[in-house]
């Protein structure tokens, strides 16, 4: 058990590592430009208080981030196959690859990209009902590598908020699922490849904006 309240600098790569270690920050963590945090398996790292900023690399394997207060800025966090538990109100951009569990909802300055990657697919279950107030990306940029965002009861995205399904695999092997058991959009979904709304006996709902291009609709009404 570790827990920060002054200033540690990461200049050189490293590892926070302990088997089931739990680490706290309440204060400042600066990653430099080119440099690594990384944490061994089932770490838990919270973050409480003050600033996280990560102008390097900053990434969890099959690790628990829960982000409690304060702010991370600078690069995006990576997350694969982790939990995240997301109950803060402060900035964040999470990258999400592997299967992972997502909690809370996502706040005005927080992003969370859903990306798959040669290897595999990628997909974040969400274990208590939540709110979009910001952007969430599903994207793929690989034949037959889906990304999927799962809920086993609602999901709501708020006005003002955005959700897009996206990536340059243009394969119709290539699916971008919103598995959801109720849905409202009271935002902005683009559809800018191919989605798929597939909750079985799930029911989604419009209220704002739905955006589907043109050459993708003319692709689906071709005999």
């Amino acid at each position: 058990s570790f827990v920060n309240n002054g200033t540690i600098n990461i200049d050189q790569n490293t590892r926070f590592n302990r088997g089931n270690g739990t680490y706290t920050n309440n204060n400042t963590i600066n990653v430099a430009a080119g440099k690594s945090l990384t944490f061994g398996v089932n770490n838990t790292f919270n973050q409480d208080a003050g600033t996280f900023d990560n102008q390097g690399t900053l990434r969890f394997d099959g690790d628990t981030l829960n982000f409690n207060g304060g702010n991370f800025t600078g690069n995006d966090i990576q997350l694969n196959s982790s939990t995240l538990n997301n109950l803060a109100t402060g900035t964040a951009t999470f990258n999400m690859t592997g299967g992972n569990m997502y909690q809370g909802d996502l706040n005005v300055g927080q992003f969370l990209n859903l990306d798959a990657t040669s290897a595999g697919g990628t997909s974040a279950t969400a274990v208590a009902d939540f709110t979009n107030f910001s952007t969430i990306n599903l994207t793929s940029d690989f034949e037959a590598r889906d990304v999927t965002l799962t809920r086993a009861g609602s999901f709501t995205n708020a006005a003002g908020a955005i959700i897009n399904f996206n990536g340059t695999s243009t394969a119709t092997t290539t699916d971008r699922n919103l598995q959801v058991d109720s849905f409202v959009n009271n935002g902005t979904i683009n559809v800018d490849q191919t989605a798929r709304f597939n909750r079985g006996n799930g029911v989604y709902t419009n209220n704002s904006t739905i955006n589907v291009p043109a050459s993708w609709l003319n692709v689906l009404l071709t005999p």
